[in-house]
């Protein structure tokens, strides 16, 4: 079965919080957050559409599908 797909205006949201580098506000879908700084949209190894953040100086991306709510701070 294939993964949901975001719809192009949360993709779109997503892209314009990485453009400006907004400090983040990630809910994940088992219910931890992550207050981080958004940084680049991305694939991971597995061909996830990613968002790449930066939390304290380390970088890592977070699947979108894992994502249930992402507010900016």
């Amino acid at each position: 079965m294939k993964d949901k797909q975001i719809s192009c205006e949360k993709y779109d949201y997503i892209e314009i919080v990485c453009m400006n580098r907004y400090p983040i506000k990630l809910t994940l879908k088992d219910a931890s957050i992550i207050e981080c700084v958004a940084m680049n949209t991305k694939v991971n190894e597995s061909r996830c559409e990613c968002i790449e953040v930066s939390c304290e100086g380390v970088v890592s991306l977070i699947e979108l599908r894992e994502i249930s709510e992402l507010s900016v701070c």
